[in-house]
C-alpha cells in the first residue's frame, strides 16, 4: 500500500457521519461477487459505478452522492466538512438518479453538470442548480413519454 493509499485509508476512518448522503470509497466496500456485477440499488448508476470500482482497487475520485438537496447549514456543514476532509479537490457536481439512465433508456445529457468547481460559494450554486435541472420541461416530457420515474434521486 502507497503513504497515499495509507493517508486515504486513514482519512476515510475519520469521517463525518453523513445523514443525507453517502460517501463512496473503496475502504467501506464489500467485495462483490465475481460472476455479475452487482451495484449497489440505493444509488444511481453513476455513483453505484464509481463504488463498485472502487471497491475493486479501481482508482477512481472520491464522491459524496446527495440523496437530497441539503435545505439547512447543517446539512451544508457535513458536505463542505466531507470536501474539507478530501482537502478540496476541484469537483464535478452531476447527477445520478435512480432512474436516469438503464438498459432501456437514457437521460444522457439532459440534467446539468458542473465542472471544476473550486470554492463554496459556486459548489453551493452548483449543487441548487444540479437538483434544480430534474425540473426542466425536457426531463419530465422525456420520463413521461417513457414510463420513467427520476425522482426521488
Amino acid at each position: 500500500m502507497t503513504d497515499l493509499q495509507n493517508d486515504r485509508q486513514n482519512d476515510r476512518q475519520n469521517e463525518p457521519q453523513i445523514t443525507r448522503a453517502e460517501i463512496v470509497n473503496s475502504a467501506k466496500t464489500e467485495s462483490q461477487a465475481p460472476a455479475a456485477i452487482q451495484l449497489d440499488q440505493d444509488l444511481g448508476g453513476k455513483a453505484a459505478v464509481l463504488k463498485f470500482l472502487a471497491g475493486k482497487g479501481f482508482p477512481v475520485p472520491e464522491i459524496m452522492s446527495l440523496r437530497a438537496k441539503p435545505t439547512t447549514e447543517a446539512e451544508w456543514s457535513e458536505v463542505l466538512s466531507w470536501w474539507s476532509s478530501i482537502r478540496q479537490p476541484a469537483l464535478a457536481v452531476r447527477s445520478s438518479a435512480k432512474g436516469e439512465d438503464g438498459g432501456e433508456q437514457s437521460f444522457a445529457g439532459q440534467f446539468q453538470s458542473f465542472l471544476n468547481i473550486n470554492d463554496e460559494q459556486t459548489l453551493r450554486e452548483a449543487v441548487e442548480k444540479c437538483f434544480a435541472s430534474i425540473e426542466r420541461v425536457n426531463i419530465a416530457a422525456y420520463a413521461q413519454a417513457t414510463g420513467i420515474d427520476v425522482w426521488p434521486y
